[in-house]
Order: C-alpha cells, then sequence, then structure tokens
C-alpha cells in the first residue's frame, strides 16, 4: 500500500483539527444540567406556631429534574417537600405520610380541612392547645411564658442565618448601583465631548460621584439584614407574641440568652425595633 504524502497528510491532521475545534465549539453549548421545580400539590390543615393556632398549609413538592437545554429528561426526583402557612406565609418542612390525603379543593374550611387531612391534629397538639388558652387567661408559669417568648425567635432563625448567608440585593442596594453606574458614565461621556477647566471638573465631579456611590452602595449591603427584619420578620414576631404581650425588658432578656447561646437571631434582631412595631400593631388595633 503506497504511503500518504506529506501534504495529504498534513491536509488530514488539518481536516482533523478542524473536527476537533468544531467538537470542542459545540461542546462548548451544550446547556445541561438539572433545575428545581416547585409543585404545589394541595393543602393540609396544621398548628402554626406563629399564628398560635390550627390554620391551612400549601403542600409543596420540590424536584431536581435533569434537562438537556432546559428540555426535561425525566419526571425529576423528589428531594423534599415544604408546607407554607396561608396567613403567615412561613415555611415548615413537611413529610406526606404525615397527613391522611392532602386536600385539592381550594373553598375547604379550616375545620372540615383538618377532619380530611390530619384527623388526629386537635389530639395531637392538646397541650398546646391547652397552653394557648393559658395565655389568654393569663394562667402562664414564668418558664413556660419564657419558652413562648423564645420560641418563635428560634422559630425564625434559619431565615435570619440564610440572609446572613448570602450577599443580597434589595430596593435600596440596586437602585443606588444603577443610578452610580448611570451618572458616572453621563459625567464621563460630559466631560469627554468639554474642554479646559470644564473638562476637568465633570473628570473630578464623576470620580467624587462614583466613589460616593460605591460607599453608599456598601453601606445598603452591610445594613441589608436589618431592612430584611424589619420588612419579613417582625410582621411575622408581631403575630407571635401579640398575645403574650411581651414589655421591652422581656425581649431585651430574651434575645441576650439568644445572643449568648450563639443563635443568630439573637444578635440580628433589636428588643427596641421589635417593641416599638409592637406597640404600633397595638395601637393600629386599638384604633381600628
Amino acid at each position: 500500500m503506497p504511503k500518504a504524502s506529506a501534504s495529504s497528510r498534513a491536509h488530514a491532521e488539518k481536516q482533523l483539527g478542524t473536527r476537533r475545534a468544531l467538537g470542542y465549539i459545540c461542546a462548548m453549548f451544550i446547556v445541561w444540567g438539572t433545575y428545581v421545580r416547585r409543585k404545589r400539590v394541595g393543602r393540609v390543615a396544621e398548628f402554626c406556631h406563629i399564628c398560635r393556632g390550627m390554620t391551612a398549609f400549601t403542600f409543596t413538592t420540590v424536584k431536581h429534574i435533569g434537562h438537556l437545554y432546559f428540555i426535561p429528561l425525566s419526571f425529576g426526583n423528589v428531594v423534599g417537600h415544604y408546607r407554607t402557612c396561608e396567613d403567615c406565609a412561613l415555611q415548615y418542612d413537611a413529610d406526606p405520610a404525615d397527613y391522611q390525603e392532602i386536600q385539592r379543593s381550594k373553598n375547604t374550611d379550616i375545620v372540615a380541612l383538618a377532619s380530611a387531612t390530619y384527623p388526629q391534629l386537635v389530639e395531637k397538639y392538646a397541650e398546646r392547645f391547652e397552653l394557648e388558652d393559658r395565655i389568654l387567661a393569663g394562667t402562664l408559669t414564668a418558664d413556660a411564658r419564657r419558652a413562648l417568648l423564645v420560641e418563635p425567635l428560634v422559630l425564625l432563625n434559619p431565615l435570619v442565618v440564610n440572609r446572613c448567608a448570602d450577599v443580597n440585593c434589595d430596593r435600596w442596594t440596586g437602585t443606588t448601583g444603577v443610578l452610580t453606574i448611570a451618572l458616572f458614565i453621563a459625567l464621563l461621556v460630559w466631560a469627554s465631548s468639554s474642554q479646559g477647566a470644564m473638562q476637568e471638573t465633570l473628570y473630578m465631579a464623576a470620580w467624587l460621584l462614583g466613589g460616593a456611590g460605591v460607599l453608599l452602595t456598601i453601606y445598603w449591603v452591610a445594613t441589608d439584614i436589618r431592612r430584611y427584619v424589619r420588612r419579613e420578620l417582625h410582621p411575622k414576631l408581631v403575630r407571635a407574641l401579640r398575645p403574650l404581650n411581651p414589655s421591652e425588658d422581656e425581649l431585651s432578656e430574651v434575645l441576650g440568652y439568644l445572643k449568648q447561646s450563639k443563635v443568630k437571631s439573637g444578635r440580628k434582631i433589636r428588643a427596641k425595633e421589635l417593641y416599638d412595631a409592637l406597640v404600633r400593631d397595638a395601637t393600629g388595633l386599638a384604633q381600628g
């Protein structure tokens, strides 16, 4: 068999190189992986420790689904379930095996919902319902009252931990960042079309404004958790603590205890701000 000439070998190597390059390019643009799908399954009745009573919950199933170019390759694997209180919107981990059934109807009242989905709910939480009655009657022991003050703060602690774990961009941070970039670019464009002292002034203004905007954006990022607590956690805590009507000193003592126990909510929630939120809530209810 005759051997290939040098030119033919070079041509073959060139073709092979071209095919490899095309293969690499195609591989770079293959979009695949998994995504999360949350599916609302129905409703169940449960006890909510924030609402302090039996409420309706939306039951949700979480799946990881493999995809190729975002086209599902399977029905997915169930990785968890959670239920969301329809009154306070707090999410709890859930197990479908706990419920007799999961109702799909949206119009079932809470008593009928409990009877259909969790018939043993009242029996299971009998002691807790008795404790709630003692709150209303004002017959709680000091230890029981303290435990009930601690409970919602511990329950909401994962939300504080998750918020602190990420760099978050709320409307204050986002607005400041966008305005800073827009004004910085506008001043640079204006300066580039100017001359002399005016140009120097505009360049200086652009850098000063950009620096101030960056510092303000950093400030908003650093104080995000305080705004999150006021916006998301105070309404839930007010709902949970309203029947207990705690004093500011009680809140300070409980939050101090949690802080010493290295519970992050004890560090990030301020007693004075929480007490003021409770006072505003009580004032609003009185006026209403």
